[in-house]
């Protein structure tokens, strides 16, 4: 069983990683997800992005919707209020959409007001599609909901 600790390091050891080329959702995470080599608006990463550092453990749904992995986190009561290190957190950045959810990242590390994630596909120009492997410092206003895999104690 995985503990979320080895999460955090291994969504850590994907820092940097960037689509190439830029705006073409062209990356290994969806290649691996996808089984073929994928590009185009229709391949956002940030939720295959999860899914692969979660891969093999039983832990993350195999999805690329945002709203799916919340469904699936929904069904298991795996949603939580206060979030903690190793949390899944889905957001809401978009009012013209109408999605539940929009993005999706990994918690990894919580202050008072806000709280420190490691996401895929975005980036400092766009929250939701900004192409990069990054961390983020976010504030609570865009959390639709955090949710706490079954990790090992």
């Amino acid at each position: 069983m995985m503990k979320a600790t080895d999460l955090v390091y291994l969504a850590q050891l994907q820092i940097g990683v960037k689509e190439q080329p830029a705006n073409s959702n062209r990356v290994f995470y969806n290649t691996a997800f996808y089984n073929k080599e994928v590009s185009g608006a229709e391949y956002p990463w940030c939720c295959v992005f999860m899914w692969y550092i979660f891969k093999g453990t039983g832990l993350f749904p195999k999805t690329a919707s945002c709203a799916n992995a919340l469904d699936y986190f929904e069904k298991n009561d795996q949603i939580v209020k206060t979030p903690k290190v190793g949390d899944v957190v889905f957001f809401k950045f978009s009012k013209k959409n109408k999605r539940r959810t929009d993005h999706v990242g990994l918690v990894v590390g919580v202050a008072v007001d806000y709280f420190i994630t490691i996401e895929g596909n975005t980036g400092t120009g766009n929250d939701t599609n900004g192409g990069c492997v990054m961390y983020r410092r976010r504030e609570f206003e865009n959390v639709v909901a955090f949710a706490r895999p079954k990790y090992e104690v």
